[in-house]
């Protein structure tokens, strides 16, 4: 069983800095929502509620005005006037235009797209059989709350352990791993920065992990891993990789972002399959691969959210952030605005209001198309801003804030300003893998199965 719980602090210190939000959260049995108190401060109270299909219920009290957030979305709608009308996304119409001309031909012609019919079959089946089973989800977790126990039995810090990343968006892969994020953001007082209490914290939950007699013997590795975010990486006996990274701040953005891309995820079942065959080629090309300069894996999502919203015509996938602002956190001139819950479970987003043409691409056709939007990216002289779905100049020339020529790939995150792109060096090389995959694909005299995809290279 999943037991997340935002805590309130009691605290001054926390309360006075972060009065844009007091989270809690709670998850218990289907169907069974009550309100308990837990020693948080008077007048406060945890909210505890139902648990579907595996996923979590997180329950936000938001102390910023609501009806303010829906005027600052009506005043973005306004501003981004070249917007997608209804999907509030930005197409690259250049890239598009382009596209069209290349590929109509090769797009009609009879014996090609029965070819890309049957490889789209199997790209979709690839999905299913790799997806991640609810056995490997229940393993993750409850190793999971092995090592919050053992932190417990230690000190007795006010925290809490929060699953995020793929796991709980539904695009992990059998055998993938499993990332959490140990929040304490009371911790705060007492170091002078985020990066000195994560590497403290770390070092601790590394010892309690070493000496604990209850779960020592359960553990097979552990390492600590030291990067721009530093981890603790741990593996169990039992197969189960962990990596636990610490966050001391009132908002853990990991779980905002995996909730955000889960969302995707339900938009359009097309995404969850190119994802994974898209990570998966990279994998092999080494086009993914942040140790060797090549993106990590939430960028190569990011990448492909992005060619979904700005790169096909009509769009497949829309800004969520924007589309519905008080169900997702966004980032507005600078301030992340929370939701009042996420609810992992219920997946379900209204489209009543759209009006959009559907696309009818199928997953060959977007994973040639997605090959060909980024080979002939300009990362010299653009940039994706997912917050805003466009692709913007680096210049600044369109009113966005100009970008350092030190990121060879510069994405600017959902939710704050860092780059998840930062770890490509030579994003030419990346390119040039690309198009060879490319070049193969688009051939019409040669039948491409699945197999010759995740082999080439």
């Amino acid at each position: 069983m999943i037991d997340l719980l935002l805590y309130m602090s009691e605290n001054l210190y926390f309360l006075q800095r972060n009065r844009s939000l007091i989270a809690r959260c709670g998850v218990r049995n289907a169907s069974q929502i009550r309100t308990v108190s837990a020693g948080v401060p008077q007048g406060y109270s945890i909210v505890r509620s139902s648990l579907r299909n595996c996923f979590p219920y997180i329950d936000f009290l938001e102390l910023m005005n609501r009806n303010g957030n829906a005027d600052v979305a009506g005043r973005e709608r306004q501003r981004d006037r070249k917007c997608h009308p209804k999907y509030l996304v930005v197409p690259n119409t250049k890239f598009i235009e382009q596209s069209a001309k290349c590929y109509s031909r090769l797009f009609s012609n009879g014996v090609y797209v029965r070819m890309l019919d049957r490889l789209s079959e199997e790209i979709n089946k690839y999905y299913w059989d790799n997806l991640e089973t609810k056995g490997d989800f229940s393993a993750k977790m409850a190793f999971m709350d092995d090592i919050e126990r053992t932190i417990r039995r230690r000190k007795d810090w006010r925290f809490k352990l929060f699953p995020s990343g793929s796991t709980m968006t539904q695009l992990a892969s059998k055998g993938s791993d499993l990332d959490v994020a140990f929040w304490c953001p009371d911790a705060r007082q007492f170091f002078p920065s985020e990066a000195d209490a994560a590497y403290h914290f770390l070092h601790w939950i590394r010892h309690f992990l070493k000496t604990d007699r209850e779960i020592a013997d359960d553990i097979d590795d552990l390492d600590y891993v030291e990067a721009k975010v530093p981890v603790l990486r741990i593996k169990s006996k039992a197969g189960v990789e962990v990596d636990l990274s610490a966050c001391t701040e009132s908002f853990v953005s990991g779980i905002h972002n995996s909730y955000l891309i889960r969302g995707f995820v339900s938009w359009d079942s097309r995404f969850a399959s190119l994802c994974m065959l898209v990570k998966d080629w990279a994998t092999r090309s080494e086009v993914k691969n942040p140790k060797l300069g090549g993106f990590n894996s939430y960028a190569m999502v990011l990448l492909v959210i992005h060619f979904l919203q700005c790169g096909v015509s009509p769009p497949i996938l829309p800004n969520l952030q924007k589309l519905f602002p008080e169900r997702y956190a966004r980032n507005v001139d600078g301030m992340v605005r929370f939701p009042m819950a996420l609810d992992f479970a219920d997946v379900e987003l209204s489209r009543d209001h759209l009006e959009v043409e559907p696309n009818p691409l199928n997953l060959a056709q977007l994973f040639i198309l997605f090959l060909d939007y980024y080979s002939r990216f300009e990362f010299r002289t653009r940039y994706i801003c997912m917050r805003d779905a466009e692709a913007k100049w680096r210049d600044g020339r369109d009113g966005s804030s100009p970008i350092s020529d030190t990121y060879t790939v510069f994405i600017r995150d959902p939710m704050d300003d860092h780059s998840p792109g930062r770890t490509v060096r030579d994003v030419q090389d990346l390119q040039a893998k690309m198009k060879i995959a490319l070049e193969m694909l688009t051939s019409p005299q040669k039948t491409v199965r699945l197999s010759d995809i995740l082999s080439y290279m």
